[in-house]
């Protein structure tokens, strides 16, 4: 069986994306998501957040500067990619490790009540028939349901 590491994650923007370039000259994008854990108090009946994580992620772009300027700092957005384990040593010698998700796909979306205006989006297209996985649409009948 093949393995599978794949990961979306919703949440605000924590600051403006920032372009950066390899040695070699491949450019990306890095951004942070806080993603917030909330549960509706009973009590009150108002939502609550537990707790927080921030995810670190990283996306290859050809021209990032374009997808840079469509989103900013606090913007609700969602990310797909994949999740990776970065190591690394402080200055003072102590060893760190931080998840990081390598995007795919960043896509803002729209606040409630806003209409459904244009999405900005990165990453994989669908195919033009519809299939959001870019599968080959096939002729299919409801009635031909195998459950």
């Amino acid at each position: 069986m093949k393995n599978v590491n794949h990961i979306t994650v919703t949440g605000n923007l924590t600051g403006q994306p920032e372009v950066f370039s390899t040695r070699n000259g491949t450019t990306g994008l890095h951004f942070t998501v806080a993603h917030n854990r909330n549960r509706k108090n009973d009590a009150t009946g108002e939502w609550e957040t537990i707790n927080t994580t921030f995810w670190a992620c990283t996306m290859w772009e050809k021209n990032p500067y374009d997808l840079q300027e469509q989103f900013t700092k606090g913007q609700f957005v969602i990310v797909s990619g994949r999740a990776e384990l970065q190591t690394y040593t402080t200055k003072d010698g102590t060893p760190g490790a931080q998840a990081v998700i390598q995007a795919d796909t960043l896509a803002a979306i729209p606040k409630t009540g806003q209409g459904s205006g244009s999405t900005p989006q990165a990453g994989p297209q669908p195919q033009g028939n519809g299939d959001p996985w870019g599968g080959v649409a096939q002729n299919t009948n409801p009635g031909d349901c195998p459950f």
